[in-house]
Order: C-alpha cells, then sequence, then structure tokens
C-alpha cells in the first residue's frame, strides 16, 4: 500500500516517540539515505531497499509491529522516522504493537 497525504497527516507526531536501537552501519545507511548521500536514483534506490530490510529486522527484534493498514508499507518514502546516532525514532502512534520496555523520546524534529 502506498502511503497517501491523508494517511501521512494522521501520524501524530506531537505524542512519544520511540528510539528503535540498531547496529550502528545500518543507522549510518538510514542517515546517508534521509540526506541523499548518493547520486544516483538506482544507488539511492539500492540504499533505500536496505534501510528497509534494517527497519523491519529491527521491529521484529524489539517486537514492534507497524500499522501498515493506516500508514502503509514499511518502505523509506512512507515512513516519518529521525536519525539517531545508533538507531531511529518514530512516532509511537505508528504501531500497532509497542512493548514498554522500549524508550519513549520526545519528538526530535520539533523546533527548538
Amino acid at each position: 500500500m502506498q502511503l497517501t497525504k491523508k494517511s501521512y497527516q494522521l501520524i501524530d507526531v506531537d505524542g512519544p516517540w520511540l528510539f528503535i536501537s540498531m547496529p550502528h552501519d545500518e543507522a549510518l545507511r538510514i542517515h546517508l539515505w534521509i540526506k541523499r548521500m548518493y547520486p544516483s536514483a538506482e544507488e539511492n534506490n539500492t540504499l533505500a531497499i536496505e534501510c528497509e530490510k534494517a527497519i523491519k529486522t529491527a521491529f521484529d527484534t524489539q517486537g514492534l509491529q507497524y500499522d501498515t493498514e493506516k500508514f502503509g508499507d514499511v518502505k523509506m518514502e512512507n515512513l516519518r522516522l529521525a536519525f539517531e546516532g545508533d538507531g531511529i525514532s518514530m512516532p509511537e502512534a505508528a504501531f500497532i504493537v509497542a512493548p514498554a520496555c522500549i524508550k519513549r523520546v520526545k519528538n526530535p524534529l520539533a523546533s527548538l
């Protein structure tokens, strides 16, 4: 499912966010994708696929269930996320299941 503008706007960014830890190299790939560090569309697409696999693995490992019905597939262009060093942060509202042991953080994208 491709995320529509309407469903993207449903993600509550003002509520708590979840810090999802990841191996450093995988988190760095996500940072590179966000910053569009790869010059060609082909390299960017390859990087996006690697990032999506890493994110899905992190979700599975940490017991997170992303709400694909509401927010679309786990695709880089569908996700609202922030790079956080050795992991990413995503709004808790984007998940059906978010275990209590996952660290909650304030919106990292809010203006200072």
